[in-house]
């Protein structure tokens, strides 16, 4: 890691962990607030993939993390899943607080998704015991 001020820069198999997710990329540059004391904003670039604590995994060629309003961009041949439901397109936007996104298309693309719908066989968040839950976001990631 290299440190000016304000900005933190690594390079390697960076993974960095924050409440609600988990980002792995080659570099990210990691800027500080105007005091030095919180990180304000992430810039992952190379083999970059993000997992929330839901189990949605995107990956991109850039991603942009937004602290103060917890957003998360993903950029260039974006791409976000959960089981078996897919989005991509050129630019996804993650509000991670809201639990809502966007997805844009690229100027000579459009965005693709396939969702399928839940069965009826298969329990709800609400009922799987709190165990199990912590068990999966252990293991979404892999």
């Amino acid at each position: 890691a290299s440190k000016k001020e304000g900005l933190v820069v690594f390079t390697g198999s960076v993974i960095a962990k924050q409440e609600n997710s988990t980002q792995t990329a080659d570099r990210m540059e990691v800027y500080l607030d105007d005091k030095g004391e919180r990180v304000a904003r992430i810039v992952s670039t190379g083999n970059v993939k993000i997992v929330t604590e839901d189990c949605r995994t995107g990956t991109a060629r850039r991603a942009e993390y937004y602290d103060d309003d917890q957003r998360l961009l993903l950029i260039g041949d974006a791409k976000v899943w959960q089981e078996e439901n897919v989005v991509t397109g050129d630019r996804i936007t993650i509000l991670l607080a809201e639990d809502r996104s966007t997805v844009e298309a690229g100027s000579q693309g459009r965005v693709k998704s396939v969702f399928y719908p839940k069965r009826e066989d298969s329990q709800t968040d609400a009922t799987v015991p709190a165990a199990k839950k912590d068990a999966k976001r252990a293991t979404c990631g892999s």
